[in-house]
């Protein structure tokens, strides 16, 4: 069976030749995929007598989750080479001083595949979440060329659970020699796709997100001294929602964050205070606060640090695809809310299950939580629940790390 699908799986591939060719013509992403795998290797003799590790991050999400990796695979014993597949991060982190070398992962043309391993020579491959490619990990698991997969996650209605795709990624999944996820209900839905060994050590976003929160690239002293309540990465389906809950809090400071921060998103929040004759200033003016107790965010890349002024927050996404990242609070111990569509995030689901976090359905949910946010011994009691639940979930790097330390110890 496994032979059968993969001889289907690469003559598709060579039939879609031609369309990926003619789809280089007309989509810049596409092309630069296709001009990177041309892009030259570094010299075998670059490599001699050190100990080279593979790492991969599909895009900007994951790239994040392989930093704490890094800083800890880092050495002058050894070579990381990070690949990517997005063109957009590759463009940002291509020449990040943390890495030997940044290419872009290698097309799933075996030609393509065995020239990378070749030219590179890696001790190890460790790769991160989702993006699994068939022929990659068949290759590496022919040359014995241990793999992890870190991060793993899978929610209970994936389209990788269902019919035959659960027989396909059954087959691709056990080309991987070891994985690695954040819980034991994660660990339960992979069972069903996955027979090799399998770990629970949770989600490197923690290390990673204490590590920002310790060192952050935004600060802002007019923002101290406030209580401020948090609306982040807000879509714009959510906004009448937090419209009407911010109408019933008149005295109440608010810092209002949209995930696209386009003029229209902009003018749209400006048109509403003002009809709601509220005080408001925008970040790309703010210098010193004076009466105003509301802030729209109309700037990108700081919200995370943001959260550190934060007496409680509302995580946005959770009306549409899904809620965006609920670490990136939980990391300041501040009570956190969002909407019902939060299945596809782990610790989402674990916090609502706890009841750490509070799900919100409505305007007046939504209202009442920040009434309650304000509430300094309800608040306590969020944040101390909050402050356990990111304690007991934060160290997964150093696992990865050790085990990694062993396997290359063993495959001497």
């Amino acid at each position: 069976m496994t032979t059968f699908l993969f001889l289907l799986y690469n003559l598709l591939l060579i039939l879609l030749i031609p369309l990926f060719l003619l789809a280089a013509l007309f989509n810049r992403k596409i092309r630069a995929l296709l001009l990177g795998q041309f892009k030259a290797l570094p010299a075998k003799e670059e490599y001699l007598g050190k100990q080279v590790i593979w790492l991969h991050a599909a895009s900007g999400g994951e790239f994040q989750q392989i930093l704490p990796v890094q800083r800890a695979l880092h050495s002058g014993e050894r070579i990381l080479v990070l690949t990517v597949t997005s063109p957009s991060i590759y463009l940002k982190v291509h020449t990040h001083p943390g890495f030997d070398h940044v290419r872009y992962v290698p097309w799933e043309f075996p030609c393509l595949i065995k020239r990378f391993i070749r030219r590179v020579q890696p001790q190890a491959m460790l790769n991160t979440r989702h993006d699994v490619w068939p022929n990659l990990y068949r290759i590496l698991k022919k040359k014995r060329i241990p793999t992890l997969l870190i991060n793993a996650n899978l929610y209970r209605s994936s389209a990788r659970l269902k019919g035959f795709s659960r027989t396909l990624n059954a087959v691709v999944f056990n080309q991987i020699a070891e994985i690695a996820t954040v819980n034991s209900d994660t660990a339960d839905l992979l069972r069903r796709i996955y027979s090799g060994p399998l770990h629970v050590w949770g989600d490197t976003r923690f290390d990673q997100i204490l590590f920002r929160s310790e060192h952050p690239d935004f600060a802002s002293e007019a923002l101290e001294g406030k209580p401020w309540f948090i609306f982040g990465s807000l879509l714009s389906g959510e906004n009448n929602l937090v419209a009407k809950a911010i109408a019933a809090h008149p005295d109440k400071p608010f810092i209002i964050v949209p995930h696209e921060t386009d003029r229209a998103e902009i003018s749209w929040w400006e048109e509403t205070l003002n009809k709601q004759k509220r005080s408001f200033v925008l970040r790309s003016k703010l210098e010193t606060l004076n009466d105003e107790n509301i802030i729209v965010w109309d700037s990108v890349g700081e919200l995370a640090d943001l959260y550190r002024y934060g007496l409680a927050a509302y995580v946005g996404g959770g009306f549409g695809a899904g809620v965006h990242s609920v670490i990136e609070p939980a990391v300041y111990h501040i009570p956190v809310a969002y909407g019902p569509k939060y299945d596809i995030l782990a610790e989402a689901i674990e916090l609502a299950q706890q009841d750490v976090a509070v799900v919100i359905h409505t305007a007046e949910e939504l209202s009442r939580f920040i009434e309650q946010a304000f509430d300094a011994d309800w608040n306590r009691e969020k944040a101390e629940a909050i402050r356990n639940f990111v304690d007991t979930r934060s160290g997964a790097t150093g696992k990865i790390v050790q085990h990694l330390d062993g396997v290359l110890k063993n495959d001497k």
